[in-house]
């Protein structure tokens, strides 16, 4: 009979050996004979690895955890949840705060989107009434017998209209570039 890594002598795979170095450890029933079949020395080492290597994640701690803290200190476990608790309910207030941040970040931002399409806007109107006031000033120009000033003065507003439209173009392609 070979000992426990309790110190307890035990069948080396007796069915309630298996079943405790199942349950404590885990493993399915295979991987608790084939570690009880291993010398002493060797399975003692092992089983201290396996419960060494013993892992947990998540926001709670797992039932283990709990109830050895409960076991060491008076309330341990009560404790050991209560902060679990808070620190649960103050994430959520942040992650609360942080939405309400990037909601007020989107309206700023909507807001600039809306100002500057309201300044294109009302450059476009205003360039639209200077074209149509310089085109009747070429049209009256040409009407009252001065040709020459009234073509002038049409073609460089006509000029003008087309200038600034292919070099809004331009700099929009090398943006993009």
């Amino acid at each position: 009979m070979a000992n426990k890594p309790g110190g307890k002598p035990a069948k080396n795979g007796s069915n309630q050996e298996v079943q405790r170095v199942q349950k404590e450890l885990n493993l399915s029933q295979i991987s608790a004979r084939t570690l009880l079949s291993l010398p002493e020395e060797e399975r003692s080492i092992l089983f201290q690895r396996l419960v060494v290597s013993r892992q947990h994640s998540g926001p709670l701690p797992d039932g283990d955890t709990i109830q050895v803290y409960a076991q060491v200190i008076p309330n341990g476990g009560e404790r050991l949840m209560r902060q679990v608790e808070l620190e649960s309910e103050h994430r959520k207030k942040m992650e609360l705060e942080h939405v309400g941040l990037e909601k007020e970040s989107l309206e700023i931002d909507k807001k600039g989107v809306n100002r500057t399409l309201n300044q294109r806007s009302t450059g476009q109107w205003m360039g639209f009434a200077l074209a149509l006031v310089f085109g009747f000033m070429a049209f009256y120009l040409i009407t009252h017998g001065f040709e020459t000033s009234g073509i002038i003065l049409g073609s460089v507003d006509l000029v003008s209209l087309v200038g600034v439209f292919v070099l809004r173009e331009f700099r929009n392609s090398k943006r993009k570039e």
